[in-house]
């Protein structure tokens, strides 16, 4: 038989002479620990409800930024504003262009 085992049959005695008091003291262990386990998992979770409303802010960022178009939808939008800059190129110089820009809002 394993050590641990042995060691609990010559208690078992001590166990049996005190069966309220071992129960107690179970029931508070067991206690104890549920506390713990409970304080760790919630602020595990909370941490995610932070990390989800983040996420939800950042999608819905980008939802305004695109108008509701979908990532597809944008980079054909891109490109065809790509296009449509490049032929216009000869018909600006980058000095005029800049000023009309006014700020530029960085996504990410």
């Amino acid at each position: 038989m394993p050590e641990w085992f042995d060691g609990v049959a010559q208690e078992w005695s001590l166990i049996g002479a005190a069966p309220i008091s071992f129960a107690i003291t179970l029931v508070v262990v067991i206690i104890v620990v549920w506390a713990i386990l409970h304080w760790f998992y919630r602020r595990m979770l909370s941490s995610k409800d932070i990390q989800i409303e983040v996420l939800q802010s950042r999608l819905a960022d980008y939802r305004n930024v695109l108008e509701g178009a979908s990532p597809r939808e944008a980079a054909y939008k891109i490109t065809q504003l790509k296009g449509e800059v490049t032929m216009m190129g000869p018909l600006f110089s980058l000095s005029e262009v800049v000023p009309l820009c006014g700020t530029v809002r960085r996504l990410g």
